[in-house]
């Protein structure tokens, strides 16, 4: 049995900010300096999948959310002008991922020196962000978890012969959507990672009400539900679960009820916070 690890939180403002600093860090290879080149570099993307374009189009998504909570915030600490500081400090630094700079030259967008007092301005402001929307730190041995359960996931659903070839279909989508975002959470965060997640949750209940009793008994797929409860607990702060699950309540609240037909055997009652199974723990 592997042994239960203290949970460390983080904050989207921090995240974002140590996002920026590998990005600042990072020595190209390429003799191509354009921002989209190097960015596909640094994030070992195809340049030609339109997949790469959704993930760095997530960096704006985050910065926008972000500078959104900003100017929401209502706290005696931060006054107008650290709002405008906080806000001009994200602008500068997401600037080279806007598409009308991809074929900007990199050194004009990404340097060190100009990026440190806008990532340490994040940093500091991350301390209070913390107090109002802290989230999971997931560290590598998590995603390597994740990958690893989200592959017996995929092998079980690919080989599976006891559900429609539509309702394999639509899982196989939802957990290669899910994998990309875990294979380059850098990119995706929290959030994007969550909604997908969801969105897989919600596929696997269209499929469980779409069949028949006789293959809802026959259609088990263990690994799946071990995978996405495994999700869960690395993402969403335990002592949140319930919360959390309203929020996405469309895609996870009736993940235990509804899905029991497909996913087995049964997903325990989330209670606390012990949920689904031990961070580390793979389906063998």
């Amino acid at each position: 049995m592997v042994a239960q690890q203290r949970v460390s939180y983080t904050d989207e403002a921090t995240e974002l900010a140590n996002f920026f600093y590998r990005i600042a860090t990072y020595k190209s290879e390429s003799d191509d300096e354009r921002n989209y080149t190097i960015l596909c570099e640094f994030g070992g993307f195809d340049s030609n999948n339109v997949e790469t374009l959704e993930a760095i189009a997530e960096i704006g998504r985050r910065a926008s959310r972000l500078n959104d909570f900003i100017a929401t915030l209502d706290d005696e600490v931060i006054d107008q002008y650290l709002k405008d500081s906080l806000r001009l400090s994200v602008k500068t630094l997401v600037a080279f991922a806007a598409p009308l700079n991809f074929s900007s030259s990199w050194n004009a967008y990404v340097n060190l020196d100009k990026f440190m007092p806008q990532i340490n301005n994040l940093r500091l402001f991350g301390r209070i962000v913390r107090d109002y929307k802290p989230i999971n730190k997931v560290t590598d041995a998590d995603i390597s978890t994740l990958r690893s359960t989200l592959s017996d996931a995929y092998a079980e659903a690919l080989e599976t012969t006891d559900i429609s070839e539509w309702a394999k279909f639509a899982i196989l989508q939802g957990l290669d959507r899910v994998n990309f975002r875990i294979s380059h959470f850098d990119f995706f965060g929290h959030d994007a990672t969550i909604s997908a997640l969801a969105k897989l949750r919600f596929d696997v209940e269209v499929v469980a009400r779409s069949q028949s009793e006789a293959q809802s008994r026959a259609g088990k797929l263990v690994a799946l539900g071990i995978f996405v409860m495994t999700a869960t607990q690395v993402l969403i702060r335990p002592a949140e679960v319930a919360q959390a699950i309203n929020t996405y309540r469309s895609a996870l609240s009736e993940l235990m009820s509804d899905s029991v037909p497909l996913i087995s055997p049964p997903l325990r009652q989330i209670t606390g916070p012990n949920v689904g199974p031990e961070i580390g723990q793979t389906n063998t």
